[in-house]
């Protein structure tokens, strides 16, 4: 993943300041990192930061804040984004006006948004958080992807906007109001989560999925460009037959994956021996040549064991398997590095075990 940050503000913040906000999301981009700071044209200052992990194109073309100017030089677009976009390819092949100078995908939504206008989300198939600037017209827009796989955080206060991809990054920023909202306690204790928008701050919300806010004139406005309920509705009920919608769902799931796998760094799968794990896996399996790499959790208390299955699927696919067995030890370890990661309250039992997973897995791939 990569981390993204920034801000429109009439205070003056230094760049010392503004770099300590990108640095303390390091841990997402290791690669590489900038910020860009300009002033607009209603004289208000406006930074962009980002810290890469390089995973399309890993040349500097993918250098980030990513910006496009015209033929006179004049910046037209400035965008930081994290995700991936897995239609990127197909897309180029539309925008025969624009003039590429990379491999990225982070270029091709610039494009987009030159070609289509707001409509550009749309057309995007990926996970994504993205920060576009449009110079021309002074105008913010953060986005989200449809089902809400990356995360968007951002701070409203009378007319100043910070936004970033982690809630510690805005907490560095300076002016920023470290107050609880106590009104998500309730959700919290009944959940075990802070749900919707809200977060554990005040004035500091999550973007919705499929949402977009635009910030412009010292306003903000959020529109909804995609919506679950409302594709379903659209799809309306199955008529084809069984063995048609069997043919349909191997198909889109195939596609979906090998989607997935397009890379420019070692991708792996996490495999728990369950449904979805093991049927994304399968596929994977299926469109590589070389065995993928996989990886496991296992735990010694037999009844919470899920390891044994997971190493069964492994051996029958033929994955480059890997597990990692873990006691009370390495868990009461993990617990104190996870406020490092979850900025608000989270009492998910999954995390540990996840971000055990995930360790594993980034010693051998990038991209899971």
């Amino acid at each position: 993943m990569c981390g993204i940050c920034g801000f429109i503000s009439n205070r003056r913040i230094t760049e010392h300041e503004f770099d300590k906000m990108n640095k303390v999301m390091s841990h997402r981009g290791p690669d590489d990192a900038d910020i860009l700071q300009w002033t607009a044209k209603d004289g208000r200052n406006v930074a962009f930061g980002h810290r890469r992990l390089s995973v399309i194109d890993l040349s500097l073309a993918g250098h980030q804040p990513m910006c496009c100017s015209d033929q006179e030089g004049k910046a037209l677009l400035t965008v930081v984004f994290n995700g991936e976009i897995y239609n990127y390819t197909r897309l180029k092949e539309e925008m025969v006006d624009f003039t590429f100078s990379s491999n990225t995908d982070t270029e091709v939504i610039l494009a987009s948004y030159l070609k289509w206008g707001d409509e550009f989300l749309e057309h995007l198939q990926g996970m994504f958080a993205i920060a576009l600037y449009d110079h021309r017209i002074d105008r913010l827009i953060l986005a989200r992807d449809r089902v809400g796989k990356k995360t968007l955080y951002y701070y409203i206060n009378n007319d100043e906007i910070v936004f970033a991809s982690e809630l510690k990054a805005i907490m560095m920023y300076p002016g920023f109001e470290k107050k609880i909202d106590k009104t998500v306690i309730p959700g919290y204790l009944h959940y075990g989560c802070i749900r919707g928008e809200k977060s554990i701050f005040v004035n500091t919300y999550k973007l919705r999925p499929g949402c977009f806010l635009e910030f412009m004139n010292r306003k903000s406005k959020i529109t909804q460009y995609w919506n679950s309920v409302q594709q379903y509705h659209i799809g309306g009920r199955l008529t084809d037959s069984y063995e048609t919608i069997k043919k349909t769902a191997n198909h889109i799931i195939h596609e979906a994956v090998k989607d997935r796998l397009v890379a420019d760094v070692p991708v792996g799968t996490f495999l728990s021996g369950g449904i979805d794990s093991s049927l994304v896996t399968a596929v994977a399996q299926k469109l590589k040549n070389e065995p993928i790499k996989t990886f496991s959790i296992g735990f010694f208390e037999k009844e919470k064991n899920e390891a044994p299955y997971a190493k069964e699927v492994a051996s029958y696919l033929g994955t480059d398997h890997t597990e990692l067995y873990v006691g009370e030890e390495e868990l009461f370890n993990m617990l104190e590095d996870l406020p490092q990661y979850y900025d608000e309250p989270f009492s998910d039992s999954s995390q540990i075990p996840s971000m055990l997973v995930a360790k594993l897995a980034r010693e051998q791939v990038t991209v899971a």
